[in-house]
């Protein structure tokens, strides 16, 4: 194998990463909510790993880091995840709706639904931080 097999090789891994970290920034609605909501720094607040569970239609896997503050909800991926996938921070007043659900094992989940354009699925531990800034009404059992 000569250097340039290498290159290649290393390229097109690259460039398949990049590509499925564009398709699910898609398919999450990651790219709509960030012409809207693209965060240029991170507030304070409190930092949870591994409480969002779903993004629109794509699943996490402990990929987000989220930071519930006063201004809102800000989401910030793992360096390796960042590819078409900014930092978020979206106002609390833009999460119009919470439904409740459970999981096939019993666990409570929280739909957030956002401005229309996509739903954060959160943990119970994440939703009990966010309760407390929210305006909308109590979660809707889905």
């Amino acid at each position: 194998m000569n250097h340039a097999e290498v290159w290649y090789g290393i390229a097109g891994g690259v460039a398949f990463w990049c590509g499925m970290s564009y398709y699910f920034a898609r398919l999450s609605g990651w790219t709509f909510m960030a012409d809207r909501y693209r965060a240029t720094l991170r507030p304070a607040g409190k930092t949870m790993r591994n409480q969002i569970q779903r993004i629109g239609e794509a699943r996490e896997s402990g990929v987000t880091t989220l930071v519930v503050a006063a201004s809102g909800l800000y989401l910030r991926p793992l360096l390796a995840f960042r590819f078409a996938h900014p930092p978020l921070l979206i106002p609390w007043e833009s999460i119009t709706r919470v439904d409740l659900g459970q999981s096939f094992w019993g666990r409570p989940y929280y739909d957030l639904a956002v401005g229309g354009l996509s739903t954060i699925r959160v943990g119970e531990k994440a939703y009990k931080e966010i309760v407390r800034y929210l305006g909308v009404a109590t979660p809707v059992a889905a």
